[in-house]
C-alpha cells in the first residue's frame, strides 16, 4: 500500500487497460486528487484502506470483476463510494452494480468534466460520511462512558442538575469558559 498525503483525496482506479488508467490518472491528478492504480480486482482489493475517498472499478477485468470487487469492498468498507466503469453501451450491468451499492457509473469513452464532477461528488460523500460517524461518536453513541466525579458542593449540584435534565426531553444550553468540561458534561447528559 502506498503512503497518501493527508491534504488530498485519494482515489483508487482499477482497470486492466494501462492506457485508460493513465488517462484517468492524468485527469484526476490535474483536478487535485491523489491516484492509486490497480491492474486487476485482486490488486484493487489489496489497495482498499480507510484513507480512500472513492474508488473506480472497471466492470470487466481479470482477478475479480468490478461487481465482485464492489461486493467485497462494500463488506470491508460500507461507506466507500464506488463508481463503476463500463465500456459497454449496455448499462444493465452498471445498473445492477448500483443496486448492489455502487455510488454511480461512468461509460467509456467518458467526458473529462463529468468524470471529475462525479469523483468530486463521491469524495464529498465520503468525507461527509466520515464526519457524520465522528460526530455520532463524539455525541456519545460509540465513545467511552463518561463518569461525572464531583468533589465539591458546586460540582455535586452540576451533576444532580445534569441527571435531572437527562431524564427529560428538552434542549440544554451549556456555557462557560474554554476547558471547563462542557463537552464532557454534554456527553454525560446525552448518555444518561
Amino acid at each position: 500500500m502506498q503512503d497518501r498525503p493527508a491534504n488530498r483525496a485519494s482515489v483508487l482506479i482499477a482497470d486492466d487497460d494501462p492506457a485508460f488508467r493513465a488517462l484517468i490518472r492524468r485527469h484526476l491528478e490535474d483536478a487535485g486528487f491523489e491516484v492509486i492504480e490497480a491492474v486487476d480486482g485482486r490488486a484493487a482489493l489489496a489497495e482498499l484502506s480507510d484513507s480512500l475517498g472513492a474508488a473506480l472499478f472497471d466492470l470487466s477485468m481479470p482477478g475479480g470483476s468490478g461487481l465482485e470487487c464492489l461486493i467485497a469492498a462494500k463488506k470491508r468498507q460500507p461507506m466507500l463510494p464506488v463508481l463503476m466503469i463500463t465500456g459497454s453501451s449496455d448499462v444493465s450491468n452498471a445498473v445492477a452494480a448500483m443496486r448492489r451499492g455502487a455510488f454511480d457509473y461512468i461509460t467509456k469513452p467518458y467526458d473529462r468534466q463529468e468524470l471529475i464532477a462525479r469523483v468530486r461528488e463521491a469524495v464529498r460523500s465520503s468525507r461527509l460520511g466520515r464526519e457524520n460517524r465522528g460526530l455520532r461518536a463524539a455525541i456519545g453513541g460509540t465513545g467511552p462512558a463518561v463518569t461525572f466525579v464531583a468533589g465539591s458542593e458546586a460540582g455535586c449540584r452540576v451533576r444532580d442538575r445534569a441527571l435531572r435534565v437527562s431524564a427529560g426531553d428538552s434542549n440544554v444550553l451549556i456555557t462557560g469558559p474554554s476547558g471547563t468540561g462542557k463537552t464532557l458534561l454534554a456527553r454525560f447528559i446525552h448518555q444518561n
